[in-house]
């Protein structure tokens, strides 16, 4: 009998918080209001009345449809009901907790959605099935105590990852990403795109990156932050990146600038600063950019 109490509290206990492992009934929901109705917190439908900062869903012209749910429900379990809005295209999750830190298979469910931000949630193991979402566009997981992520190489819509504030070493699958932030990570070398001249825009700060050579390949890259990393060298053929505009090499171990860095024709800031380059390079290029009268802010 005692056996008995103990797992219906088990039970009870385990549905409070919405944290059982069981799959998720979407069939018994009759519709996305409905899921909205019972979820164990309020959640509001005017968002510009709600704001950033609160539970809001936006539904659809018909009013039936969720379209976009933020969850803001700080220190409370995601409840996996949130996956059986099947129609959902943009989900965005801030300071919460999957039960145990592991992101459900039940996100295969939300095989519309375009726009997946998690931040501010530890999340130990993330779902294989994240894969699944193929249209997916835009992947955010900011400050989630990830250590590894599944490849990406299903995600061929993919165009912007942003995986700041983790403890990630690499990333596998990059496709046709424009835009791939991985601040402050623990990256010793840059992911590898299949498509690399699809990449706009690096940022790579307060990593510990050891060569940037690869990005020769990315020629269409437009913004390049690796400060804060170990790189010993900007390779001499920088000047293959013709539309470059932004270089952050600061707090580097780099040397030497190679001047023709200065022939990029859209190039308008370079940092430089608090590396080891002799004062006599650094006036150097101080008074070329002068010289040529190009409109370039440097910082060296």
């Amino acid at each position: 009998m005692v056996q008995i109490k103990i797992v219906a509290l088990f039970f009870i206990f385990c549905g409070f918080l919405t944290k059982c492992h069981a799959d998720v009934r979407c069939d018994q929901y009759a519709n996305d209001l409905d899921i909205l109705s019972k979820l164990p917190f309020p959640v509001g439908l005017d968002y510009k009345k709600q704001g950033p900062d609160r539970s809001t869903a936006i539904l659809d012209p018909t009013n039936s449809t969720v379209n976009m749910i933020q969850l803001r429900q700080a220190g409370k379990f995601v409840p996996e009901s949130v996956f059986c809005l099947k129609k959902l295209q943009a989900l965005d999750i801030r300071n919460m907790l999957f039960v145990d830190g592991v992101v459900p298979d039940a996100l295969s469910n939300l095989q519309e959605v375009h726009t997946l931000g998690i931040a501010n949630t530890p999340i130990t193991k993330m779902t294989e099935k994240l894969s699944s979402l193929v249209k997916l566009q835009s992947l955010m997981l900011d400050n989630c105590s990830l250590t590894q992520l599944p490849s990406l190489s299903e995600l061929k819509n993919l165009t912007t990852v942003s995986l700041p504030n983790n403890r990630l070493t690499q990333l596998e699958g990059l496709v046709k990403v424009r835009s791939l932030s991985l601040y402050k990570n623990q990256f010793t070398e840059i992911p590898m795109l299949e498509i690399p001249e699809a990449l706009g825009r690096l940022d790579m700060n307060h990593n510990p990156v050891m060569d940037m050579s690869y990005l020769l390949l990315c020629k269409n890259i437009t913004e390049i932050r690796i400060a804060v990393s170990n790189i010993p060298m900007i390779p001499s053929h920088i000047a293959l990146l013709k539309r470059l505009s932004f270089l952050d090499l600061a707090n580097t171990k780099i040397t030497h600038v190679p001047r023709n860095i200065l022939n990029l024709p859209y190039l308008q800031f370079l940092v430089v600063q608090n590396n080891a380059i002799p004062k006599e390079e650094a006036d150097a290029l101080k008074m070329d950019i002068l010289n040529r009268q190009l409109k370039v802010s440097l910082l060296i």
